[in-house]
Formats: structure tokens, sequence, C-alpha cells
């Protein structure tokens, strides 16, 4: 995993303290952890397929709802959060 410099401190803290969620259920890997680039990678299996055996198009919004709520929160305050609330 490729991470910024910058927020190495962070990111610790964040793998450090993060709770069972949707991303950790559907094996997301990150990648590249930055300020401006949020990389990860997601397989295709069971967790993430529909009922035909195709990518379910919630895996994908979960992957990037997830990717652009870490890459916001690690570009604020401690004292603040982000998170996304809607894809549209």
């Amino acid at each position: 995993m490729q991470i910024d410099k910058n927020i190495e401190e962070k990111v610790a803290r964040f793998f450090e303290n993060q709770p069972e969620n949707m991303g950790t259920t559907l094996g997301i890997n990150y990648l590249i952890i930055s300020r401006d680039k949020m990389v990860a990678e997601m397989s295709v299996d069971s967790r993430t397929i529909q009922p035909f055996g195709v990518l379910h198009g919630g895996a994908s919004v979960t992957l990037a709802e997830t990717l652009c709520s870490l890459g916001a929160w690690f570009n604020i305050s401690d004292t603040k959060t982000a998170v996304g609330i809607e894809i549209n």
C-alpha cells in the first residue's frame, strides 16, 4: 500500500480503530491513499455479485462511496468528519 507521508499518522489511526464495516465485509483493499488520490480494489466474488453472476451495481457504489468519504476525511481536521450520504 502506498500512503502519502503527510497523512501517514491519520491513516494508521484509521486502520487501528476501524470497526467492521461494509468495506471490510466486501474486502476492499486499499492500494494508494493520499490527499489527492484514493485507489483500491475489490474482488468480484459471492459478496459482490448479483444473483445472475455479474458485479452488483451496489457493490460498485460502495467502493466509490468508501473511497470518496475516506479521501475527504483525510483532507479535513481531526475535529470533523466526512461521510457520503447520497450518490447521484
